[in-house]
C-alpha cells in the first residue's frame, strides 16, 4: 500500500515539474540587423529628442499579441517582451538616427541641453497574425518630426507592412518583426535625409540612446598646497606675504 502511494506521489511530482518547465517564460527584444546609411549631404544641424511613442491599448502590455482575426486576439503568457513595446521601438528609432548620423545630436531624455527637434508618433500594431496555415508578422507605425520650440510639424511618415513567418514559432516571429522594424527605420532615415533643413558637415558627439546623468568633473587644482615651516608662518600679524609655488612653465616670483 505504501509503495503504491509513493508511486502516485512520484508521478504527481513529475507531472508538476514537467508543467513548470513548459510554463517558463521566454523574453524577447527587437533587434534589427542594420539600417541603410544616410545620404551624403550630412546630418541635420541640431539636437533631436526621440520621445516614447504612443501605443494603442492593445499593445501596451508585455505579452506578445497573436491576432487571429480583426475581432479576436490572444496574449502569450510565456512568450513576452523584455521591454514595453512602445519604449523598445523608440529606442530602436534613436539607435538608427545615431548610427546613420541623421542629426548632429540624438537623445532620449531632456537634460540641460535644449533640443531643436523632437520625434514622436504612434505604435499602431506590433503583432503576429495566426491565419491557421501560416503566421504573419505585422508592424504599423506613424512617425513625425516637429520643432521643439513651437511644435510645428516638419515631416511625417506611415509604415504598415506584413511579412510571412516561415516557422510558426515566437522566435522566428520576433525575428521577422525585427526585420520590419529595420525597414521602417530605413524609410525614416531616407526621408529625413531628403528634407531641406540646415546641415553640418561634421557630426557632433551624439548622446546615448539611454543617457545617464552627466558625471561631474573632478575639482581642478591649479596649485599644489604649500607647506610652510612653523617658523615662517604668515598667518601672524605683520608676517611676510605668502609665496605661491609656481606652476610648470611659469617664472619664479621676483623678490
Amino acid at each position: 500500500m505504501r509503495r503504491w502511494i509513493l508511486s502516485l506521489a512520484t508521478v504527481a511530482l513529475t507531472g508538476c515539474f514537467l508543467t513548470a518547465r513548459t510554463d517558463v517564460r521566454t523574453y524577447y527584444v527587437l533587434h534589427p540587423d542594420g539600417v541603410p546609411t544616410q545620404a551624403p549631404q550630412g546630418p541635420i544641424l541640431g539636437l533631436v529628442q526621440v520621445r516614447n511613442l504612443d501605443a494603442a491599448a492593445v499593445y501596451e502590455k508585455f505579452q506578445i499579441v497573436v491576432r487571429q482575426s480583426p475581432y479576436q486576439l490572444r496574449y502569450s503568457d510565456v512568450s513576452v517582451w523584455a521591454v514595453k513595446p512602445s519604449d523598445m521601438f523608440s529606442d530602436q528609432i534613436a539607435k538608427a538616427l545615431i548610427e546613420t548620423n541623421s542629426f548632429a545630436g540624438v537623445t532620449r531624455e531632456l537634460f540641460e541641453a535644449r533640443p531643436e527637434f523632437f520625434i514622436g508618433g504612434e505604435l499602431e500594431a506590433l503583432e503576429l497574425y495566426d491565419s491557421e496555415d501560416v503566421w504573419f508578422a505585422h508592424l504599423a507605425i506613424t512617425l513625425y518630426l516637429s520643432r521643439f520650440d513651437d511644435g510645428r510639424r516638419i515631416w511625417s511618415m506611415r509604415f504598415d507592412e506584413r511579412s510571412p513567418v516561415s516557422t510558426r514559432s515566437f522566435a522566428h516571429g520576433v525575428r521577422v518583426l525585427s526585420e520590419l522594424v529595420g525597414l521602417a527605420a530605413g524609410q525614416m532615415v531616407a526621408e529625413l535625409g531628403s528634407l531641406d533643413l540646415p546641415r553640418t558637415t561634421v557630426a557632433e558627439p551624439h548622446d546615448p540612446v539611454m543617457p545617464t546623468r552627466p558625471k561631474l568633473l573632478p575639482e581642478r587644482r591649479d596649485r599644489e598646497p604649500i607647506f610652510v615651516p612653523e617658523g615662517d608662518r604668515t598667518d601672524e600679524p605683520g608676517g611676510p606675504p605668502p609665496s605661491l609655488t609656481p606652476l610648470p612653465g611659469e617664472e619664479e616670483p621676483r623678490p
